[in-house]
């Protein structure tokens, strides 16, 4: 890790831990470079790229300033989609892509129309991006979006429309799905979802009712519970799916890290059943929330009408980005490193529980998933909580009263070192509650 990188990680986690709040200002520049050991530009660079990532903010012959209280949102975008951490992404890689669609962008100063369903030069980087995750689509099957939410958005007012139609979630599941049902007062069912996969004779029962016209489910490293069926479930589930005439909402938000250890429900897919859900921002950055969608046809052209009426239209200097990021073999340079960086993670994640740990423990790409013993003090526990950052108790991963059945703990944000340093103290501190 280069210095400036250090930098950025170390105030990242003071930031995290509470140490630094809103508003506080940050050490001088020159207090910086001797408690770091540095120059005035590796500072500088440091902090350029806290900016730039709006943890900061500059003001003129004053100093900089934290913009957020990163501590109060433990479970914030950062954390809630999987994204990697600041130093992680290579800011200076994609600027070049940046730059060169802004040069393109001379076609749109005479009026030329962006299309609704995206850029034919993205559409067609996407096709060939898919089908490394096992997902075989036709370009006129695909629809880019400005943010996945939308499409959710779209499709749960559709089932809202639907007379005697509702809606099934997985719980836990992404609390943005939860959100959005509540606030849209759509008919749902929920189905319970364990790190071991789901009850598929439940399922069968709740779609033979005849009421589910869509299941929204996340087939693949599940957030929040991280793990992924296994591929007879799936192939259970597509053709229960097809039998009962129900539509299959795939979230797929962490494909680029689960891509060649098994397939999606889309693959399995021979009936048009399933509608595939891709976001960008688990390996790109906080604020690139671009996506696509794979869709029938009759859903296609319904849903990719509704986006242009409601001016859904995903901004062009972004698609286009995106498309030279991929084509120019950026995106899986730094994908490569993303998995490498994570199973490496894990690998020393495991080997500390298994000289640490002796309880139940579900370890997942990043993430430890600990269930909690009964009657367990849950004033300690959320005091726990309140303390360290990276544990989470998944509350708003529920509609209703979140039952306390497990404990989370990602290492995603953590440094290999720190994880070696810290996760043995952490452990220590849940054997009162875990099983």
């Amino acid at each position: 890790m280069k210095k400036s990188e250090k930098i950025v990680y170390l105030l990242v986690e003071r930031l995290r831990k509470g140490e630094l709040k809103k508003g506080d200002k940050l050490p001088s520049i020159r207090q910086m470079v001797e408690e770091f050991h540095c120059n005035k530009e590796t500072v500088q660079r440091a902090l350029a790229v806290l900016k730039q990532e709006q943890y900061i903010y500059s003001v003129e012959k004053s100093g900089h300033y934290v913009l957020n209280d990163l501590h109060k949102e433990s479970s914030s975008a950062l954390e809630e989609t999987a994204l990697p951490s600041e130093v992680q992404f290579p800011l200076s890689d994609f600027q070049l892509c940046v730059n060169e669609a802004l040069l393109s962008r001379r076609n749109l100063m005479i009026g030329d129309k962006i299309p609704s369903v995206g850029i034919p030069e993205l559409l067609s980087s996407l096709q060939h991006l898919l089908m490394e995750y096992d997902v075989y689509a036709k370009k006129e099957q695909l629809l880019v979006v400005d943010r996945i939410q939308q499409v959710l958005y779209l499709i749960v007012r559709m089932v809202k429309e639907t007379p005697g139609k509702k809606m099934l979630i997985e719980q836990p599941t992404y609390h943005h799905m939860n959100h959005l049902v509540e606030v849209l007062q759509v008919p749902y069912q929920v189905i319970s979802r364990t790190p071991e996969g789901i009850d598929l004779v439940e399922l069968e029962r709740l779609f033979s009712s005849g009421e589910i016209m869509c299941f929204y489910t996340i087939s693949r490293l599940h957030y929040p519970l991280a793990g992924s069926f296994s591929e007879e479930e799936k192939k259970r589930i597509v053709a229960l799916a097809r039998e009962y005439r129900v539509m299959i909402i795939e979230d797929d938000y962490m494909a680029d890290f689960s891509s060649g250890q098994s397939a999606p429900l889309h693959y399995y897919d021979t009936d048009n059943r399933v509608v595939y859900l891709k976001t960008f921002s688990s390996i790109m950055f906080p604020s690139f929330r671009l996506g696509v969608v794979v869709l029938p046809k009759a859903w296609h052209q319904q849903l990719s009408y509704q986006k242009e009426l409601m001016g859904y239209d995903a901004n062009y200097l972004l698609q286009k980005s995106l498309s030279l990021y991929i084509e120019n073999g950026m995106y899986h340079k730094h994908q490569k490193r993303l998995i490498a960086l994570y199973r490496k993670k894990k690998q020393v994640a495991a080997m500390i529980l298994e000289q640490y740990y002796p309880g139940k423990v579900y370890l997942q790409h990043t993430m430890m998933i600990f269930p909690l013993k009964e009657n367990v003090s849950m004033d300690c526990l959320h005091q726990l909580v309140q303390q360290e950052a990276n544990f989470d108790l998944m509350e708003r991963a529920y509609l209703a009263e979140c039952p306390y059945q497990y404990l989370k703990l990602d290492i995603r944000l953590m440094d290999v070192l720190v994880i070696e340093q810290q996760l043995p103290t952490l452990l220590a501190k849940i054997t009162d509650f875990t099983q």
